[in-house]
């Protein structure tokens, strides 16, 4: 009877999860007020708008670089959508997103083995207030959905296809080279699924292993066809302004390093408790696993990496490591050292991690407003837990790439405590378990 109960009960809490995810993406879509400024498609957006006009009213596409280059999703809008972009915008968007909500599932349930957790796990993606499925609500005309469908499609094929042949190789190829035509960030999902094809790291000599030569051959056909993908994004765009990638790279450089608090703050505003959790829990177990799973390790590694340079929105761009950084995350949780007779100290850990988790992403707020425009200056923050607060607070102040430096030492200050807490928590946790 009690195994009966329990089992239940646990289809019932998976059926709760289950309807909890479209129900919660419903609130948002009715409770988020869109972005005022710029019409509704102010900063990039503005540039991927123009670009879908260009495209309903027959023209040829003029716009500025970078954002030129990411012509797929401003085309489809423009041809689906002519006398409506905003409303193309956001449907396609929508599916976009949706697509890549269920290949996350899938890459999840590659690595962790509770369905509650990969669950959960989404969920917690979906109140995230960048993911695509909340934030394309208050900003349509955007291109990171589409773009971020096909590196999550990229890193589940490389999890499901176990030999690279013609036939593989040209699937790999067919996903990259589409998804470059939406964003050329594709192409670091690429990177990583061909090296995991055809060659391997090792912590002893020789350090790089390679299958075979054919192996290579065949892993550098998706490479070749996604830089295919970006050189025709760019020709079929006339491209303006004086955009260097170096240059740009080198300001992003330089602000880091005026402003270092701006990089681990990044993390945080985008993640929440997830990274400290991470950390707290390097041990030589956790290290086991990246170095088994070196699709998650690079991907994290490279996308770490590539916020550093690509460009001044730092929050935006480590949010694009998240389908490593839950995968991490859940393999975390999965090896907590949990006793049966743990039960206080789950409450101790997820308790705090649950709060603090919503206050961070504003779980029950709105993404803020910017109806003065104030993203590169917001001022400082009315209030400030773990995220801005208070009716005054704007766009700006929601992001360690545009807050002042006082918000931001505040912000590292809260979660520097919660890390002391959790540290110590683990620590007891651990102790507790070796005696068992």
């Amino acid at each position: 009877m009690l195994d009966r109960n329990r089992s239940v009960l646990e289809v019932s809490g998976k059926l709760l999860l289950l309807l909890t995810l479209p129900a919660v993406i419903l609130l948002y879509g009715f409770t988020q007020p869109p972005i005022v400024s710029g019409d509704g498609h102010p900063y990039d957006s503005q540039s991927y708008y123009h670009m879908a006009e260009q495209v309903a009213a027959g023209e040829r596409i003029e716009e500025l670089r970078p954002f030129a280059s990411r012509v797929a999703l401003p085309w489809l809008v423009g041809k689906l959508f002519p006398a409506d972009l905003m409303l193309g915008f956001t449907v396609l968007n929508i599916a976009f997103a949706l697509g890549g909500l269920l290949l996350l599932g899938l890459f999840l349930r590659e690595f962790l083995r509770s369905e509650w957790l990969v669950w959960s796990l989404l969920l917690l993606t979906v109140v995230n207030p960048n993911s695509p499925l909340r934030f394309v609500f208050y900003l349509p005309a955007y291109t990171d959905p589409p773009a971020l469908f096909f590196i999550t499609l990229l890193l589940l094929l490389n999890r499901r296809i176990a030999t690279l042949n013609l036939r593989t190789a040209l699937v790999f190829a067919t996903a990259g080279f589409v998804g470059a035509l939406f964003r050329e960030l594709v192409l670091c999902a690429v990177l990583v699924t061909s090296f995991c094809q055809c060659a391997s790291l090792s912590v002893s000599a020789p350090w790089l292993r390679l299958k075979s030569f054919s192996a290579l051959g065949l892993a550098l056909v998706p490479v070749a066809a996604t830089l295919a993908g970006i050189w025709l994004a760019n020709a079929a765009v006339e491209s303006t302004g004086s955009y260097q990638y170096l240059v740009q790279a080198q300001r992003v450089i330089t602000q880091l390093v005026q402003q270092p608090t701006i990089y681990p703050l990044a993390w945080l505003t985008a993640f929440g408790l997830i990274p400290v959790i991470i950390l707290l829990r390097l041990n030589h177990r956790l290290l086991g696993f990246l170095g088994a799973n070196q699709d998650i390790l690079l991907y994290l590694l490279g996308l770490s990496l590539l916020a550093l340079v690509a460009g001044f929105h730092t929050d935006r761009l480590v949010l694009w490591a998240y389908p490593a950084v839950l995968v991490v995350f859940g393999k975390v949780l999965e090896c907590l050292p949990w006793r049966d007779t743990d039960r206080l100290r789950k409450v101790l850990f997820f308790g705090p991690l649950v709060l603090v988790q919503t206050l961070t992403f504003r779980v029950f707020l709105p993404i803020p407003g910017d109806e003065g425009g104030q993203l590169f200056d917001p001022g400082a923050a009315p209030a400030l837990l773990f995220s801005a607060y208070g009716e005054a607070a704007n766009l700006g102040h929601f992001y360690a790439s545009s807050m002042v430096p006082g918000d931001r030492i505040t912000l590292l200050i809260q979660f520097a405590l919660m890390a002391v807490y959790f540290g110590a928590l683990l620590a007891t946790m651990s102790r507790g378990h070796k005696k068992v």
